[in-house]
């Protein structure tokens, strides 16, 4: 039977990893790189960690934000409608909320119920403060077929022709054809009133051809074909 003596497994306790491999290159490989393999390890742990906090804090982000909308619906938005409470103020506090909640696409219904209660009232010019801070927000297309739509309207209305039609060639390039005639329609009548007749003749001739299942709207760009 085999015995170890004392300075035998002093050799063996000080041999390196390398050497107990046998020349093995995936174990030279390790022992010449431990430091480097050690700290990448150590990386993707913290990697791992970091994106748990992550997580867990954008989480909890959300539902702070979430409880905030919350807030200004029972109570700013709700004693708007009650008339208990003015535009202005309203307006402010919702840029208020806006900018303690950045980024949070839940602000999207509430500012959009917001805005429709401004118009109501013909309350314009706040509306349409509401719906400059949803652009940013209006990240998928049915957002922004909201805000754009409403933004046309309020921006007409204020006189804003131009802005007017900007928001509505947006609005048409969007996928979606929601009242596409409605779009070209009213595309036409802003450049009506600008005294872009080509352009407005091409806009209704759009309406008529394209939108032929709208009938009320292909029958209203007949109309201004007729009177040009």
């Amino acid at each position: 039977m085999a015995t170890t003596t004392p300075s035998s497994s002093t050799e063996a306790q000080n041999r390196s990893i390398g050497d107990i491999a046998g020349g093995n290159d995936v174990f030279e490989t390790i022992a010449k790189n431990k430091v480097g393999i050690g700290l990448g390890i150590a990386l993707i742990v913290i990697a791992v960690l970091g994106w748990g906090y992550y997580q867990t804090h954008s989480h909890a982000q959300t539902e702070l934000n979430a409880q905030k909308v919350y807030t200004f619906s029972a109570g700013p938005l709700k004693e708007f409608s009650e008339n208990k409470l003015d535009a202005d103020k309203t307006v402010e506090s919702f840029i208020k909320l806006s900018n303690e909640a950045s980024g949070f696409q839940g602000l999207n219904p509430v500012g959009i119920q917001l805005a429709d209660s401004l118009l109501l009232q013909g309350k314009n010019e706040q509306a349409l403060k509401v719906l400059e801070v949803l652009s940013p927000l209006a990240k998928n297309e049915y957002a922004r077929y909201l805000l754009l739509s409403r933004k046309a309207v309020v921006q007409e209305d204020l006189g804003k022709l131009d802005e007017a039609l900007k928001s509505l060639e947006e609005l048409a390039a969007t996928n979606l054809k929601i009242f596409e005639g409605k779009i070209y329609l009213d595309m036409g009548r802003l450049q009506l009133k600008k005294g872009d007749k080509e352009k407005a003749k091409k806009s209704f001739e759009y309406v008529v051809n394209t939108a032929k299942d709208e009938v009320e709207f292909v029958k209203l760009a007949n109309l201004y074909l007729g009177q040009m």
